[in-house]
């Protein structure tokens, strides 16, 4: 590189070094730049690349597992109403079923062991007790009562035949409770043409097992009936088995002894 000095030739222009745009510093000249390397006065710009934001969701399995865990409890929440419907659709269907098919007739259940049994309910109660005087008085008078608000009559040493005109049958503890079955049948099946107008009942067949023997099937001793026409003489009266006729308060009307 060529060195530029001042002239004293005082004549000449004054003239100022251009910088060198490859500097060759005191140090050794073994340093110095190679001639294959050039010095450029051209700029470089280099930009540095804005952070890269990763948005916070979770790793795809975790993501997987995520919606399959949904999809089981939908599937699962799926199949308990489906269930639950089943259920309750077959009830209803079974309801209507039996109300579409159940007969004007009603046979109200009772309790009673098999023929089985050593014992049945009942074998150690004690008779009840009518008010009739049975067997002394064999007389069919009229004997007014009233149990739980419903008022009743009793007519004595008075049988009830004819099936056709029963509603119902069952074993009870007393009169009173066979004459409120009458009444209860009526309070659930309101506008039947077939209303309970009273029963017969068998005092001793309080006893299911005399009960059941004679009857040669379930031990029942209250019979509940739609009319009076089949009120009669006791027909079981020569066997020294009491019979009474209970009617609910004005159905059995002219009917035995005041």
């Amino acid at each position: 590189m060529a060195s530029y000095y001042r002239s004293n030739v005082s004549d000449l222009p004054e003239v100022n070094p251009l910088p060198d745009p490859c500097p060759v510093t005191n140090e050794s000249s073994s340093h110095a730049p190679l001639a294959s390397q050039s010095c450029s006065k051209e700029k470089y710009f280099y930009t540095i690349p804005p952070d890269k934001i990763y948005p916070e969701t979770p790793p795809a399995k975790q993501r997987r597992g995520t919606w399959w865990f949904l999809v089981l409890v939908g599937i699962f929440i799926a199949l308990n109403a489906g269930l639950t419907g089943g259920f309750v659709g077959q009830a209803i269907q079974k309801g209507r079923e039996s109300s579409e098919t159940a007969p004007t007739t009603m046979t109200i259940p009772s309790s009673y062991p098999s023929n089985s049994s050593t014992s049945a309910i009942g074998d150690k109660l004690s008779i009840p007790d009518t008010g009739c005087n049975f067997p002394t008085s064999k007389a069919q008078r009229r004997i007014p009562q009233s149990t739980f608000a419903i008022n009743y009559t009793t007519i004595c040493n008075a049988g009830w035949n004819g099936p056709d005109d029963t509603v119902g049958t069952l074993w009870t503890l007393s009169p009173s409770d066979c004459i409120v079955a009458c009444a209860s049948y009526n309070s659930f099946h309101p506008g039947e043409k077939r209303l309970c107008v009273g029963g017969g009942f068998v005092p001793s067949w309080i006893n299911q097992t005399e009960a059941s023997k004679l009857l040669n099937g379930a031990p029942l001793n209250c019979f509940l009936k739609s009319n009076t026409e089949g009120i009669g003489p006791n027909d079981r009266e020569g066997v020294g088995i009491e019979v009474v006729a209970l009617c609910l308060s004005g159905k059995c009307n002219g009917i035995g002894q005041a």
